[in-house]
C-alpha cells in the first residue's frame, strides 16, 4: 500500500508524500493503488509530488482527476540529489508558502544506500527482518547488483549507530551522521 504513516501530535496530520519515479510508472499503477496514494490529499492540505525524469513530460490521462493534489517535478537524474531537493523545496515554497524543512524517506535498500552515498542522510531507522542481519551475504545498505562499492552500513565511519531494537519479527537499527554530536 503506497501510503505515509501519519504524522505524530502535535502536528496530526498526513505528511506530503514525495514519489521518486525516474521512469514514471505511476502512470501504470492500478486504480486501487492511486486510490490509497492519493488517500488523505486534498488542494488545500498534503499533497503528492510525483518525482520523474526528464522523458516523462506531463501527468497522463489516468493521473488527470488527482491534478489538484499532483505537482510533477521532471528533475529526476539519478544520483543529483542536490536538485531533486533544490526542485522539491520551491515548488512547495510556491504553493505553501514555506520551503520543506525535512523529507522522511520510506524506500529499499538502493534508494537508501544512493541517499547515504550522496550524504543526504541525517539520520536513519532501518527495519529489517531478523534473518537477514548477519552473514556476509544479507548485509544492509547494499545493492545487490553486479558491482557494489558500497560498504556494509555498520562498516561505516561516517554513521553511527544509535540503538537497535527488536520490534516482533523486525529489528531496528537506528542510525544518525556522524556530524551530529548532540547525542554524545
Amino acid at each position: 500500500k503506497l501510503t505515509s504513516r501519519d504524522s505524530a501530535a502535535p502536528h496530526a496530520r498526513h505528511p506530503h508524500k514525495i514519489i521518486y519515479d525516474p521512469k514514471g510508472r505511476l502512470e501504470t499503477a492500478s486504480d486501487t493503488v492511486l486510490a490509497a496514494l492519493f488517500e488523505s490529499t486534498d488542494p488545500k492540505g498534503p499533497i503528492v509530488y510525483w518525482c520523474t525524469g526528464h522523458s516523462v513530460k506531463a501527468p497522463g490521462k489516468k493521473l488527470a482527476k488527482y491534478q489538484d493534489r499532483l505537482v510533477h517535478l521532471p528533475v529526476v537524474v539519478l544520483g543529483d540529489w542536490d536538485k531533486l531537493f533544490i526542485g522539491l523545496s520551491l515548488k512547495h515554497k510556491e504553493r505553501y508558502g514555506y520551503e520543506l524543512q525535512s523529507i522522511f524517506v520510506e524506500g529499499g535498500s538502493q534508494l537508501l544506500t544512493l541517499l547515504m552515498r550522496a550524504d543526504q542522510l541525517d539520520a536513519c531507522h532501518i527495519f529489517v527482518r531478523a534473518g537477514v542481519l548477519g552473514g556476509s551475504k544479507h548485509r544492509i545498505g547494499q545493492l545487490h547488483r553486479g558491482e557494489n562499492p558500497s560498504r556494509d552500513l555498520m562498516e561505516r565511519d561516517d554513521y553511527r549507530l544509535l540503538a537497535t531494537q527488536q520490534i516482533e519479527d523486525d529489528v531496528l537499527i537506528e542510525c544518525v551522521h556522524g556530524q551530529y554530536d548532540f547525542w554524545k
